[in-house]
């Protein structure tokens, strides 16, 4: 892609800070672009570090080309463009610091498992070079962004726009991203369908190994963590309001979990939920819609024609309106 980063009018209008923040989605592998049933399932929203999973996929996307030399092995160097781009408090495993070798393999794991954002520029700057990208790193940083924008339209993104790789603002001159529940579960479908190796590497692991670098062993997921159906996730969290868009995204996650349907069809449902109050209600609220999974008729949801309003048994989930506002 030869583009260069768009310069979008800010849509801060469409983000009510007043708003209560719960809001999820839950769609089926079979019709990935319908929503079975939600909450706010389309507003536009602060998506943290859900960011990343898009920052994954146009990096696997690259990685793909026959003609781009990159590979799981392939050694690349932390950027000095990560003392611009990354505050201290973004860094979430220290011992990347600038100059040093990383594996392409270890930092997908560390984008996707622990969120990153070193490792996350860092495959954004790897991913140019190696396509043969000109420039500086801040312009090869802007083209990666470009790109991914060019993903979120072209597989179906209404609510989504991105303007780092990482998540956050950093309140360093970048714009901020916004996304939805919906397009969130429709980049989920995605990624696992066009990338099957990376999504799992990056997102599906409950035990990982990144031991050069930090001793952690476990993802950032809990689900992912004590759930076996669940086979893939991702976590972010912005407490506070984010510098550009002045709104706060609370506690997000978004899960691909497979599961058996009212009819004993066994397939994979993808579940985000953006604005939960803490890790533990973001577990609980992914938990009881979890649970509610079995209850769906997937096969007829999905070949219900587009005027078709599905109600699944027992949708009146008890989190659907006890939610403070921010």
């Amino acid at each position: 892609y030869n583009g260069t980063a768009p310069q979008y009018e800010s849509p801060t209008a469409r983000l009510n800070p007043n708003d209560p923040p719960l809001a999820f989605a839950i769609n089926n592998e079979n019709c990935p672009s319908r929503t079975i049933f939600g909450q706010r399932a389309d507003n536009a929203a602060v998506p943290a570090s859900l960011t990343k999973v898009m920052t994954l996929y146009t990096f696997a996307q690259i990685m793909a080309r026959t003609d781009v030399d990159l590979n799981l092995d392939t050694m690349v160097r932390i950027p000095e463009i990560i003392r611009d781009k990354i505050p201290h408090d973004l860094a979430v495993i220290e011992s990347l610091t600038v100059g040093r070798e990383v594996s392409v393999r270890d930092l997908l794991v560390m984008t996707g498992a622990r969120s990153d954002a070193v490792s996350s520029v860092t495959l954004a700057i790897a991913a140019g070079r190696a396509a043969g990208w000109e420039g500086s790193e801040e312009n090869i940083y802007d083209r990666f962004i470009a790109l991914m924008n060019k993903n979120a339209d072209d597989i179906g993104l209404t609510k989504t726009e991105y303007g780092n790789p990482i998540g956050n603002s950093t309140g360093r001159g970048d714009r901020g991203n916004i996304s939805s529940p919906i397009d969130t579960n429709i980049l989920m479908n995605a990624f696992e369908r066009n990338f099957p190796n990376v999504f799992e590497l990056a997102l599906g692991q409950s035990r990982i190994d990144i031991s050069p670098y930090s001793a952690a062993r476990i993802p950032s997921s809990r689900t992912l963590q004590d759930n076996p159906n669940v086979i893939a996730s991702k976590t972010g969290i912005l407490r506070d309001r984010d510098p550009h868009y002045g709104v706060a995204a609370g506690y997000n996650q978004v899960d691909r979990v497979q599961s058996r349907d009212v009819t004993s069809m066994r397939s994979r449902f993808t579940v985000s939920v953006f604005g939960a109050d803490s890790t533990d209600n973001r577990e609980d609220v992914m938990v009881r819609i979890t649970r509610h999974l079995p209850q769906i008729d997937a096969r007829a949801f999905c070949l219900a024609t587009d005027n078709f309003r599905y109600h699944p048994t027992q949708t009146a989930l008890p989190f659907y309106t006890a939610r403070r506002a921010p």
